[in-house]
C-alpha cells in the first residue's frame, strides 16, 4: 500500500473550543453568545428556553481571575445568549465553565435526579461544559456540553399479555456531589436510597432513566395492568460518569422477568443498542487537529478509526452551498425538504446546512480532488493513491478498499476479478443482510453518520445534492422518515477510468462504503460500491498500522 504525505497549512476550524481571536478589538461583538454541541438524555439539541450557568475565568498576568460567576444565559435559535458582554482585553484568553440546568442560587455542588422520571429524563440530566482559551470575539463561542451522570435503558420484550404498567429501578442512591470547575461527580455519601421509576420512551418495549454514577446492584420491578408484579435483582455494577448502561428484559407468566445486562457507552453519544460483554467495547479517545478535536475508537480488529467526519479546509479552499458548483471541490452538507406528507423515495428538495452544529455532526463532503489535498486524478495517474495521507492528519490516512471491506465484509469486484468479494469475519457483518449492518457501527463505538452525498455521475453532469430518503416502503424507521438513505464515505482505491464508445474519458471510478436502505434491508446495509471521483463524499480517516 503506497502511503504519500503532503505538507498542508490548517486553516480555523468550523467548529472549535479555541476560537480566532479578531484582528482588533474594534471588531469584537459587546454581547458573548455560546453555540452548543450536545447530546442530551431525551433530546437531540437544547430547547429554547433552556438556561445555563456560566463562569469564565480569566487567566490574566498566568493568573486565574473571575471575570463572571455564574452568570444565566437562555437558548434561543440554536444559540445562549444573555446580557453578558466580553471583557475588554482584546489578547486575554479565559476558560468557559458552564452547566445544565441553571441554579440561580449559585453554581451547585449537589443535585439529585427525580424518583418518578415516567415523563421524561431531562429533569434528571446535569450536563457540562469546559473550554479553555478562548479569546474575545465577534463569532458565537463553540462550547461541547456532556453528561456526567448514568442513563440506563431497558429494552424490554413483554410475553405476558398484559400492558406495562411501570418499570422500576430499585436500590440506588439519588443525590450526588459535583464539582462542575473539574468536571467530576461522585455519589453523596449521605444520599437517601430510592426507588426510580423509568420513562417509557417507546410504548411497551424501551424504557429509560438516569441515575447518579455509583456501584450498586439495582432491582428492577415490572408491573403489569392485570396487577402482576415481576421482579428481578441485577449484578453488581458500577455506573459510570457519562456512560450509557443497557439491560435487555422480557416479562412471561411461564418464566417471570429474565435480564441480561449490557456493557458501558463511554461520552452519551446516542441511544443505539450495545452488544453483549462490556469487556469488548471499544477504546475510545481523541485526537485534535487544526484546532478541531475528533473522537476516535480502537476497534477489536486493531483499526483505529476518527469516530465522526473530517470538517478540515485546506488552505486555499472554500466551501460552497451549490452542489453544482465543481470549482469548490468541498461542499456543507444538507438537509432534505418535502411538501406534504413522505411518500415518495425522494425528497421534494435538499438545502445546504452552514451551521456549526450540523458541520461538527455531518462534516464537510469532499471530492477526491480536495481530499488529497489539490491532486488531479487522471487515467493514468488514479491507481497511484492508495493509502495516502491526503488532507488527513500525520499518521493517518483516507481508507483503502480493503480496511472498509474489513467492518462491513461486502465489497464490489475488483477490476481484474470476477466477482465480488465476501468477507462474514468483518466485526460489523450481518449474515442477514450478507454486508454490514448500521446499527452494528454504532453499537461498535464507530458512529455511522448518514450525511448523504453531493451526487454527480460522470464529467458532464450537474452536481445535486442526493434526495434519495428515508419512506415507509424501504425502512422501518420511522422517526427517521425524510433523512438521508443513501451516503457515500469516501476510500482511496481506484476501480477504473470509465469510457464512452468513442473512446473519451467521461468519469474515474473509486470505492466508497455506502448504504442501502430497501425492504430487505430496513435498518440500513453498509457495503464497499463505486462511486465517482465528481461526487462530494463524507471522509473518514484511519490511523496508520504500526
Amino acid at each position: 500500500m503506497k502511503k504519500i504525505g503532503f505538507i498542508l497549512v490548517a486553516v480555523a476550524a468550523v467548529f472549535t473550543a479555541c476560537n480566532k481571536a479578531p484582528e482588533s478589538p474594534d471588531s469584537i461583538s459587546g454581547n458573548i453568545t455560546i453555540s452548543p454541541l450536545l447530546t442530551r438524555a431525551s433530546d437531540t439539541s437544547f430547547d429554547n428556553g433552556d438556561r445555563i450557568g456560566l463562569t469564565i475565568i480569566k487567566n490574566t498576568d498566568g493568573e486565574g481571575e473571575t471575570f463572571v460567576e455564574n452568570s444565566p444565559m437562555e437558548f434561543a435559535d440554536n444559540e445562549f445568549t444573555g446580557n453578558l458582554q466580553w471583557y475588554s482585553e482584546s489578547d486575554v484568553a479565559s476558560t468557559f465553565i458552564a452547566y445544565y440546568p441553571y441554579d440561580a442560587s449559585g453554581t451547585p455542588a449537589t443535585f439529585s435526579v427525580q424518583t418518578d422520571q415516567s415523563k421524561g429524563t431531562s429533569s434528571s440530566d446535569f450536563i457540562i461544559g469546559i473550554e479553555e482559551n478562548i479569546k474575545p470575539t465577534a463569532n458565537s463561542v463553540g462550547m461541547t456540553f456532556r453528561h456526567v451522570l448514568s442513563k440506563i435503558i431497558i429494552d424490554m420484550t413483554n410475553d405476558t399479555g398484559s400492558d406495562i404498567t411501570s418499570v422500576v429501578l430499585s436500590g440506588s442512591k439519588i443525590s450526588a456531589d459535583i464539582n462542575v470547575a473539574e468536571s467530576s461527580v461522585s455519589v453523596s455519601s449521605s444520599s437517601a436510597t430510592e426507588d426510580v421509576t423509568a420513562y417509557e420512551a417507546v410504548n411497551d418495549e424501551s424504557y429509560s432513566a438516569i441515575l447518579v454514577p455509583q456501584e450498586v446492584s439495582l432491582t428492577l420491578v415490572v408491573n403489569t395492568a392485570d396487577s402482576k408484579e415481576y421482579t428481578q435483582k441485577l449484578e453488581l455494577s458500577s455506573l459510570a460518569q457519562g456512560g450509557m448502561h443497557r439491560v435487555t428484559a422480557r416479562i412471561s407468566e411461564e418464566s417471570g422477568l429474565q435480564v441480561k445486562v449490557a456493557g458501558e457507552i463511554e461520552d452519551w453519544t446516542d441511544e443505539g443498542e450495545i452488544g453483549p460483554g462490556g469487556d469488548d467495547q471499544p477504546d475510545e479517545s481523541t485526537i485534535e487537529y487544526a484546532g478541531v478535536t475528533y473522537k476516535t475508537v480502537t476497534l477489536s480488529n486493531g483499526q483505529t478509526w476518527m469516530a465522526e467526519p473530517l470538517r478540515y479546509v485546506p488552505d486555499g479552499m472554500t466551501v460552497s452551498n451549490d452542489p453544482a458548483d465543481d470549482n469548490a471541490h468541498i461542499w456543507y452538507p444538507y438537509e432534505l425538504t418535502n411538501e406534504g406528507e413522505i411518500t415518495a423515495i425522494n425528497a421534494t428538495g435538499a438545502s445546504a446546512l452552514t451551521d456549526e452544529a450540523s458541520i461538527a455532526e455531518y462534516g464537510y463532503l469532499y471530492d477526491m480532488y480536495a481530499a488529497l489535498g489539490g491532486i488531479e486524478i487522471t487515467a493514468d495517474n488514479c491507481y497511484n493513491y492508495e493509502g495516502a495521507q491526503g488532507i488527513c492528519p500525520d499518521g493517518w490516512h483516507i481508507p483503502t478498499r480493503a480496511e472498509y471491506l474489513a467492518l462491513c465484509g461486502y465489497a464490489n469486484k475488483l477490476s481484474d476479478e470476477e466477482s465480488d468479494t465476501v468477507d462474514d469475519t468483518a466485526i460489523f457483518f450481518d449474515d442477514s443482510y450478507n454486508g454490514g449492518k448500521i446499527s452494528l457501527f454504532d453499537e461498535g463505538g464507530w458512529n455511522f453518520v448518514r450525511s448523504g452525498f453531493r451526487q454527480k455521475n460522470n464529467f458532464n453532469a450537474t452536481g445535486q445534492y442526493s434526495r434519495i430518503q428515508l419512506y415507509p416502503k424501504n425502512t422501518s424507521l420511522e422517526d427517521q422518515y425524510g433523512t438521508q438513505a443513501m451516503t457515500y464515505i469516501l476510500a482511496s482505491t481506484c476501480y477504473k477510468p470509465i469510457t464512452n464508445s468513442d473512446g473519451e474519458l467521461t468519469n474515474i471510478q473509486y470505492y466508497g462504503m455506502m448504504t442501502t436502505f430497501t425492504n430487505q434491508y430496513p435498518e440500513g446495509r453498509v457495503t464497499v460500491g463505486y462511486t465517482s471521483i465528481c461526487n462530494g463524499q463524507q471522509l473518514r480517516c484511519i490511523k496508520d498500522a504500526e
